[in-house]
């Protein structure tokens, strides 16, 4: 929670989901929710034990009293819309000022284009590929170590002249496979 609370100092927003009540106190804002996920509290943390009227100091308490029942729940739910922290935190929020698009936002970038994102695609690609030197030097090798292997296997028998022997395919297709495999494995 200190790791989060330094976040937030530095101008983030956090939004955390907890049921750890030890460190509650040094949120900003707190939501408490009610069953099927009605607003029953939101505003500063200090001011929930009051609105709760928890007495005890322990947030623990306002999820026992939000546990009781639909009707309590309800309840709550009314008395934090007629409540001064409703006013505060939500209603001067969402005044008809404040829904108003904002004047001095800057131009709308147009979206690269398929040239562009391909471009930078590649170009991420090739930076990813010579960073990494032993990765380069394997792709590198089995290019010329695959087709030595199948010119091996091959030897001096050119499918490509003459009438190809029918012995060839089987061996060719092997090892082709074998090199196939060892491409993605590796």
């Amino acid at each position: 929670m200190q790791l989060l609370r330094k976040l937030a100092n530095q101008g983030r927003t956090i939004i955390l989901v907890t049921h750890a009540t030890a460190n509650i106190r040094i949120c900003d804002r707190v939501v408490f929710l009610g069953r099927g996920g009605r607003l029953c509290y939101f505003g500063s943390s200090r001011e929930a034990l009051t609105f709760f009227s928890v007495n005890t100091g322990d947030f623990a308490d306002i999820y026992n009293e939000l546990e009781t029942s639909d009707e309590n729940i309800n309840e709550w739910v009314n008395n934090f819309r007629q409540s001064e922290y409703y006013r505060n935190y939500i209603s001067n929020h969402l005044s008809i000022d404040n829904l108003k698009p904002p004047t001095n936002l800057p131009p709308k970038q147009q979206p690269a284009s398929f040239w562009q994102q391909l471009f930078i695609l590649i170009e991420r690609y090739f930076k990813l590929i010579f960073r990494d030197p032993i990765n380069l030097g394997l792709a590198l090798l089995t290019a010329p170590i695959g087709i030595g292997l199948i010119l091996f296997a091959v030897r001096d028998k050119n499918p490509f002249i003459g009438d190809p022997e029918p012995t060839l395919a089987p061996l060719a297709l092997r090892v082709l496979f074998v090199f196939t495999c060892a491409w993605f494995m590796g």
